[in-house]
């Protein structure tokens, strides 16, 4: 469902604002907002596991790694 999300430039922005969003209005720790969306585009998403994984790497904050 968000694989149509993955296309680099785009994505980090939206996933920034995403995360940050949910970080700043509810209180979300980062690595609880980025674990959920990479469980989403684990469960639903249609992109190979390397493919997908590599993509995270590069959007998500070091600090806050999904466990995925």
């Amino acid at each position: 469902m968000l694989d149509w999300l993955i296309r680099p430039h785009t994505a980090m922005h939206t996933i920034g604002e995403i995360v940050g969003g949910a970080e700043h209005r509810l209180m979300a720790p980062r690595a609880v907002s980025q674990d959920s969306i990479a469980t989403a585009l684990a469960l639903d998403g249609k992109l190979d596991d390397e493919t997908r994984e590599s993509f995270l790497e590069k959007v998500f904050s070091p600090a806050a790694q999904p466990t995925h």
